[in-house]
C-alpha cells in the first residue's frame, strides 16, 4: 500500500513582522521563499522518512500573486504530488488569512527534492503515491505533468560562467551554522533568502526606486555548500520590459576544493511607485552575451505566461477554505 498525497500534508502559519518585510510594507520575497521551502521540504521529509534526508534539486513556478502587508496572517500548505525512485515532487501554495473562511492566495511553487545519505548520494525511496480522492488524482496529475516539464529544463540547462553584462552584481556570504537546518549543509531557503536579496539590490539600482519580486523560475540546485564555506553571489540583469525587469543570479561555493557553481535562479522585479508598477529605464542589449541573455530571458517569460494564465483570477479575488480540510484551495488549478 503506498501512501496517499494526504499522508503528506504539512501546514505552517506566519504572522508578517515589520522585520519581515520591505519598505513597502509588504512580505520580503526571501522570507516567502524560505517559508516556501520550510513548507515543502516538510512534505518530503514524511516520504524520505527513515531512508535519508531530502535536499532541494530544482523548484520552479514560484508565483507571487497578491501583497503580503505587515500584520497578515500567512498559512503556508505542501503536498507531495509525484514520486520517483530518488525524488518527490511537491506542490506549495501559501494563503493569506482575510476574514472568516476567506483567503487570499499570496503565492504558489512547485519543488523537486531529492534523498540523499550521509555520503550525499541519492538513496532510493521505495514508495508509491495511491490518490483515494478525487483531488489526490488531479495533483498528482498535474505535478507529474509538471515534473516532466521540469525534467526537460534540467536537461536543457547550460552550465557555461557568464561573461560581464553591463548591470552586474557580486556579493559574498559566510556560512554559519545559524543558516542550516542540522548538520553543516546549508538550508536552500536561506540560500534563496541571499540570492533575492542580491537580485533586489541589482533591480533597485537600476530602477532607481523599490523594487518586489514577482516570481522565481528554474532555480537549480546542484552541489552543496556546507557551515565555513563562502558563496559568492553574481546577479546580472538579462532582460527590460515596461515594469519588470528579470535577474538571473549564480551561487558559487567557494571551497577547499575551489569555485563549484552550486545554483541557478532567475527573478522577475517590479518596479513599484506610489500608485503601482511604474515604469523602468529604457535598456538596450548591446553584446552577444547580453543579446543571448536577452533572448533567454524572452523564452521564460512566454513559458512564464503560459502557466500563469489559469492563476491570474486569483489576483485580488479571495478563495474559500475550511481551516481544517487538508484539501488544496487549489487543486484545480496547479
Amino acid at each position: 500500500m503506498g501512501l496517499r498525497p494526504l499522508e503528506t500534508y504539512s501546514q505552517t502559519t506566519r504572522i508578517v513582522m515589520p522585520r519581515h518585510a520591505n519598505p513597502l510594507g509588504v512580505l520580503f520575497g526571501g522570507n516567502m521563499l524560505s517559508w516556501l521551502i520550510e513548507s515543502s521540504t516538510s512534505s518530503a521529509m514524511t516520504v524520505a522518512s527513515g531512508k535519508g534526508e531530502v535536499v532541494l534539486g530544482f523548484m520552479d513556478e514560484v508565483y507571487f500573486l497578491n501583497p503580503v502587508r505587515v500584520g497578515s496572517r500567512i498559512t503556508y500548505r505542501s503536498w507531495v504530488g509525484h514520486v520517483g525512485r530518488s525524488s518527490v515532487s511537491v506542490f506549495t501554495e501559501a494563503l493569506i488569512w482575510r476574514e472568516g473562511n476567506a483567503y487570499d492566495v499570496a503565492c504558489t511553487s512547485k519543488a523537486i527534492y531529492v534523498c540523499v545519505g550521509s555520503d550525499r548520494r541519492p538513496r532510493p525511496l521505495n514508495a508509491t503515491l495511491e490518490p483515494v480522492e478525487r483531488w489526490e488524482g488531479a495533483l498528482m496529475e498535474r505535478m507529474g505533468n509538471w515534473r516532466r516539464r521540469a525534467e526537460d529544463s534540467i536537461r536543457a540547462l547550460r552550465w557555461e560562467r557568464r561573461g560581464v553584462v553591463k548591470h552586474q552584481l557580486v556579493s559574498y556570504r559566510r556560512i554559519t551554522p545559524e543558516d542550516t537546518i542540522a548538520g553543516d549543509l546549508l538550508f536552500a531557503g536561506r540560500l534563496m533568502q541571499f540570492m533575492d536579496e542580491v537580485a533586489g539590490i541589482l533591480a533597485l539600482r537600476f530602477a532607481n526606486a523599490v523594487t518586489v519580486t514577482a516570481s522565481v523560475d528554474q532555480t537549480f540546485f546542484v552541489a552543496p555548500i556546507t557551515v565555513n564555506e563562502a558563496v559568492r553571489l553574481e546577479a546580472r540583469l538579462t532582460r527590460v520590459w515596461r515594469s519588470s525587469m528579470e535577474v538571473e543570479v549564480d551561487a558559487h561555493r567557494l571551497g577547499e576544493d575551489g569555485e563549484v557553481l552550486a545554483s541557478r535562479a532567475y527573478f522577475t522585479m517590479v518596479k513599484m511607485d506610489i500608485t503601482g508598477p511604474g515604469e523602468l529605464p529604457a535598456y538596450a542589449p548591446m553584446t552577444p552575451e547580453e543579446h543571448e541573455l536577452w533572448e533567454e530571458a524572452g523564452r521564460r517569460r512566454e513559458r512564464r505566461e503560459t502557466a500563469l494564465s489559469s492563476l491570474r483570477e486569483l489576483r485580488g479575488r479571495p478563495v474559500t477554505l475550511d481551516p481544517g480540510s487538508p484539501v488544496p484551495a487549489l487543486a484545480e488549478l496547479i
